[in-house]
């Protein structure tokens, strides 16, 4: 009996099969690569904009307020929020309070959430800015009264009973969350 092997075809025809199979194999894989990267960026983006409210919440929460009603310091605009918080610095370690403003910056590469510190009582004028968050395509700040939502806080003798902070980013997604402000006025 003579002996049998592969003829020529049939190796090629083999050879052809599995260099489809490694190129469908590679190309799997770095499709799963790519996916992994967008899913970890968006993850990163939406644990940075979470950590950003929950530190605003946070030192809201620990805001100022004068008790003998000459002022509460604090000063609501429908794209700025400015107020005194006892919340811990950043900057500022030393100083009990910090005088704190929320405000959106327009740089060359689109909207950018600033941050400003300034120590309460410094005996001289000190200043930090932070760039909180990117991409900020607008913010909006509206105050709570106990009736009804306002897009200004003007009473400088109360505060008011929630602020509602509103993100639309650069990139099409919109955050929104309302902050219980302790001290806050609800309602005559």
């Amino acid at each position: 009996m003579k002996g049998r092997g592969f003829t020529l075809l049939e190796i090629l025809l083999a050879i052809a099969i599995s260099g489809l199979i490694v190129i469908a194999l590679t190309s799997s894989y770095f499709q799963v690569l790519k996916a992994k990267e967008i899913v970890e960026r968006e993850g990163e983006f939406y644990f940075h904009v979470r950590t950003v409210l929950e530190r605003m919440e946070r030192e809201l929460s620990s805001l100022y307020y004068n008790s003998e009603g000459i002022t509460s310091l604090f000063k609501g605009e429908e794209n700025s929020l400015t107020f005194y918080s006892l919340s811990p610095s950043i900057a500022f370690s030393r100083y009990p309070a910090v005088k704190l403003t929320y405000y959106l910056d327009y740089g060359e590469n689109g909207g950018i959430l600033m941050r400003r510190e300034e120590p309460f009582l410094a005996l001289e004028e000190k200043k930090k800015e932070f760039v909180w968050l990117r991409g900020v395509k607008e913010i909006k700040f509206e105050y709570f009264d106990g009736k009804e939502w306002k897009e200004e806080w003007m009473d400088k003798e109360t505060l008011p009973g929630e602020i509602r902070v509103r993100l639309e980013m650069e990139s099409g997604e919109e955050f929104s969350t309302v902050f219980l402000i302790p001290l806050g006025r609800w309602g005559s």
